[in-house]
């Protein structure tokens, strides 16, 4: 509403919504993403899912996101191995107040186990980057081809 006791509520713009009974339109609509604090929003960025509210886009299998500083949240980026895969287990950790979170692995968020790093691109200790599947297997299961 424009002000304080009117009877009819304003309606958000196509990129905002806002809860029930709120005084301003602060959160992201669905397919949108808050870039900052202010308040402004974005079109979700291909290959991503934006739930709207406070979530930041959350990268599709096959893509990463740098979660070092949430101006980064809207660059995604393809993989170039098939290391790379969403996990939705945390979906909290995908909150805007909660993106660079150190409890927040971004590993563990992105990338299928045995890989790590800046686009899922590392294999950890005991694993060993399989080309023939494009990933990271531990070291019992890597198949030698001659």
């Amino acid at each position: 509403a424009a002000q304080t006791g009117s009877v009819s509520c304003d309606d958000c713009d196509l990129q905002k919504d806002s809860l029930a009974g709120a005084e301003s339109c602060d959160l992201a609509h669905s397919d949108y993403y808050l870039t900052n604090d202010n308040g402004e929003s974005k079109a979700c960025p291909s290959h991503a899912l934006c739930e709207g509210g406070y979530q930041a886009p959350i990268p599709n299998n096959g893509y990463w996101v740098d979660r070092t500083k949430y101006k980064f949240a809207g660059d995604i980026h393809e993989c170039s191995r098939d290391t790379c895969e969403r996990n939705l287990i945390n979906s909290s950790c995908w909150h805007i107040d909660h993106f660079t979170n150190s409890n927040c692995s971004s590993d563990e968020l992105q990338c299928i186990e045995g890989a790590f790093g800046p686009l899922c691109g590392s294999c950890e200790d005991g694993y060993l980057f399989q080309a023939v599947l494009n990933q990271c297997s531990t070291c019992g299961e890597v198949q030698i081809v001659s």
